[in-house]
Formats: C-alpha cells, structure tokens, sequence
C-alpha cells in the first residue's frame, strides 16, 4: 500500500488505491493526524473506524478497519447507493434491508457484484 500513500497537508495519511475495474474510483484510507481514527471509502460511500459493522474496540477501530479493507477488497463488502446516500455493508446483510428495493447502484472491487 505504501505506492499509493501520502501525507496530506493537515498531516494525515492517505491511502488511494485505484479500483481494477472501476476507472476513477478508489479505495480510500485516511489517518486522522493523531491517528486515532481510519476513515475508509469506497464506491458510494465511506466507514469511520470501527463504526461500520456497529463494533466500537479500545483500539479505536484499528482492527476492525484492517477487516473492512481485506472485506472490500475480496469482494465480501460492497459499497451501495440509495436515494441520496451511500453505504458499505456485506452483500447478504444489505440485501436484507427493508430498503434494498431503493438500491440504485451496487459497486464492488473487481465488479462481480456491480449493479445498476
């Protein structure tokens, strides 16, 4: 990862990792400067943390993050758009909401489970 990283001017790191099927789109990874919390997008939307599957950790999310980028990338997480607004989230559990009808567009990794 450390091809695609930088250090942004407020002294945050920033990971983009350019999508190999999605031209223009990225996995995002961003440090806060005192590294205490990891903000990661894709597709439609982004995750702060461990806040993206509801599981808070004394390590600020630290592991939980390292999941949600191995998930993404193996395809097991998808980034979805909704009326007005995005979500990451494995593909089973979305598809289960109440809302999946509203579903507009699906991306993910390599494409194998794009939609709309």
């Amino acid at each position: 990862m450390l091809t695609y990283a930088s250090l942004a001017p407020d002294g945050s790191l920033q990971i983009a990792i350019p999508s190999p099927c999605h031209e223009g789109d990225r996995l995002t990874i961003i440090a806060d400067p005192d590294f205490d919390e990891v903000s990661i997008g894709f597709g439609f939307a982004h995750s702060h943390g461990g806040r993206w599957d509801e599981e808070a950790a004394a390590d600020h999310g630290f592991a939980s993050s390292i999941r949600l980028i191995h998930d993404v990338l193996e395809e097991r997480v998808v980034s979805c758009k909704y009326a007005g607004y995005g979500r990451l989230g494995r593909l089973e559990q979305l598809r289960a909401l109440e809302d999946w009808g509203s579903v507009t567009a699906v991306r993910s990794w390599r494409g194998s489970h794009d939609r709309g």
